[in-house]
């Protein structure tokens, strides 16, 4: 087959021009923020103003998107949805560069960081929107190898060289894996874009590719038994870097699992993919809240928490079948800001090192009030504490799961959270009810993070308290 037959020409109309233009914007000010970053005189102060400008302009663009429409013969999805995906993600980026403005010059972080931060955010947004798996198969490069450099900006500590290089080599198996399988199932259906593929018969090349599919995408959101990654990379990489990588990576990368999983649901293929996830969730679940029993320090305690709710997110992927599922979009933005939350916090109490002992955190409680009460809520919210948002996200997904009669799931899914409200009690002990160490210093309040931990504290109370609107608006969505 020519390449003409594979991408037929198809003329731009102006709805659909305009339906790219936030894409277009991200790219466009992303590189001019790489190219005016390495100036001599405030070149990084450039480069993040241009970035936060990038940001800013194409969160109006999106803004302005509500019709669902196809771009491109199919490839792309826009519409009211996709937009406020993406906007969750541009407030996701905002917040990284916010944090990113406040690092330490000690972690000798590279000037190209903001223009980074975009570029992964545009792959990101493609990802989402995108329906055709080659066009999903280079969203996952743009993002992937953004954040690849991201985590080996701290040029002073060889764990981050070597987080960024082993996250590399096995998220390029990953890549490798989930491009074979879209050629397998192209190969069976003769289809890239995912609502022919879910209508095309069902053949053992077609079950084979969606297996290979799912494997890929199973690396990129971290569960088992591809999870190995996880912990190294979150402890080699700095605390923006970090928490940017653990709200939107994982956010991005769920959407598109949500979807390519809605395709293979749609026939016989669906028993082996629900086979699949369900054996993954379980073991997620599983391993990531005992392994994060055994963590001493906060960063790799936080990555195996990442760990488990991926299999809480999984559960809700199965649920929702063949249906886009909105427990899982909400669960997801209530865990970014969380997530991201709990980063900004650890900026302040906790700055520095590769992975910051618990006991780091002693008396941080009296001598930093407002971050450690930011950062007690976003853990009881990751712990699913009633009256924080996270309660909500995980009432909603555990709920899917067992209106659609994946009950053992759920079980081990409530029983696994149990666990999880133990290793998260452990930092709250440590910030209130042991001594300063003499040995750990109190640092100073950053503005961009007390920025960043306010407003997420204010969305977790919030949506904690009043989450009928959010909910009623995603379902109609």
């Amino acid at each position: 087959m020519s390449i003409t037959e594979l991408f037929p020409y198809i003329p731009f109309t102006d709805d659909g021009l305009f339906a790219l233009v936030p894409l277009i914007i991200l790219g466009c000010g992303g590189t001019l923020s790489l190219m005016l970053a390495p100036l001599e005189k405030k070149g990084e102060l450039i480069s993040r103003l241009i970035a936060m400008a990038t940001l800013l302009a194409s969160a109006i663009t999106l803004c302005l998107q509500s019709e669902a429409q196809q771009v491109v013969g199919g490839v792309l999805l826009v519409g009211a949805k996709t937009s406020y995906l993406m906007l969750a993600l541009h407030v996701v980026a905002a917040f990284a560069l916010f944090l990113l403005s406040g690092e330490d010059k000690k972690e000798s972080l590279l000037a190209e960081s903001s223009p980074l931060v975009i570029y992964a955010l545009c792959g990101m947004c493609l990802l989402i929107s995108s329906h055709h798996l080659l066009f999903q198969f280079i969203a996952i490069e743009i993002m992937s190898l953004a954040i690849y450099v991201l985590v080996t900006m701290r040029r002073t500590h060889k764990s981050s060289a070597e987080a960024g290089m082993k996250y590399f080599i096995l998220g390029s198996i990953a890549s490798a894996t989930f491009l074979y399988g879209s050629a397998l199932i192209y190969g069976s259906t003769g289809f890239f874009t995912l609502p022919e593929i879910a209508l095309a018969p069902t053949t053992v090349l077609k079950t084979a590719g969606f297996v290979l599919v799912i494997a890929g995408l199973l690396f990129k959101v971290g569960a088992v038994p591809f999870h190995g990654w996880v912990p190294d990379v979150y402890e080699g990489s700095s605390l923006p870097v970090t928490g940017f990588m653990a709200a939107a990576v994982k956010f991005a990368a769920f959407t598109v699992l949500a979807n390519v999983a809605a395709a293979g649901f749609a026939d016989e293929t669906g028993l082996v993919i629900k086979w699949i996830l369900t054996v993954a969730a379980a073991l997620t679940m599983a391993w990531g809240n005992f392994a994060a029993l055994t963590q001493r320090g906060l960063k790799r305690l936080l990555a195996y928490s990442s760990v488990a709710h991926t299999g809480y997110l999984i559960v809700g992927v199965i649920a929702a079948g063949a249906t886009a599922g909105a427990p899982v979009a909400l669960y997801l933005i209530f865990y970014a800001f969380a997530t991201l939350g709990a980063f900004a916090c650890l900026q302040t109490l906790a700055p520095g090192s590769d992975d910051v002992p618990i006991e780091a955190l002693a008396g941080r409680g009296l001598t930093h009030p407002f971050t450690s009460a930011g950062l007690t809520l976003f853990l009881f919210g990751m712990a699913g504490i009633p009256m924080t948002a996270g309660f909500i996200g995980k009432y909603l997904v555990f709920g899917s799961g067992v209106t659609s009669g994946h009950v053992p799931l759920v079980v081990l899914g409530v029983l696994t959270s149990v666990a999880a409200v133990y290793y998260y009690l452990r930092i709250v002990v440590s910030l209130y009810m042991k001594p300063v160490e003499s040995g750990h210093p109190a640092p100073a309040l950053k503005f961009g993070a007390a920025v960043v931990t306010l407003i997420c504290m204010a969305t977790t109370i919030y949506y904690g308290l009043a989450p009928a609107n959010i909910i009623s608006f995603f379902e109609k969505l």
